[in-house]
């Protein structure tokens, strides 16, 4: 079992910002862990226009 918190994430480089400041991506479970998905949490900045794809 994986338990980690947002303070485990804070400022690591699960913890990705947007070069333009808009957003930012807490990268809680990743692929390479091997449990069948990933997860994560992306807030978009209130006031502030971002232009995503994601590819499936």
């Amino acid at each position: 079992m994986i338990v980690r918190s947002f303070a485990d994430i804070t400022d690591t480089d699960r913890h990705v910002r947007s070069r333009s400041g808009t957003w930012e991506s807490k990268r809680i479970v990743l692929a390479k862990e091997n449990v069948g998905f990933s997860l994560h949490e992306t807030t978009v900045f209130a006031g502030t226009e971002t232009s995503m794809w994601y590819a499936n």
